[in-house]
């Protein structure tokens, strides 16, 4: 079951890809453009001292998409979702 926005960025990714394809740079302009709450957290990566620690949430909520079959990354390095069933489902669940 998804998590609220509040806490991950599960919902976020599912909704932005399911529009249009994107790159993980594109996600974190979205995503900070937005404003959402965990953009907020200023905290660098310890592990990625040029990231913070909600860009490093962000690519780790992508690889949870991805291994629940509801978003993939494509050949040119776009992030885009399955089927329409899977984000239904992904929507179903939260």
């Amino acid at each position: 079951m998804a998590r609220t926005a509040d806490v991950n960025f599960e919902n976020f990714i599912v909704r932005a890809v399911n529009k249009t394809p994107m790159t993980t740079d594109e996600l974190y302009l979205l995503a900070q453009t937005r404003k959402l709450s965990l953009t907020r957290n200023r905290r660098r990566d310890a592990s990625r001292p040029t990231q913070y620690a909600w860009q490093h949430q962000l690519r780790r909520d992508q690889f949870t998409l991805a291994n629940a079959g509801v978003i993939k990354r494509t050949k040119a390095g776009t992030w885009t979702t399955t089927t329409s069933t899977a984000v239904k489902n992904f929507f179903a669940t939260a």
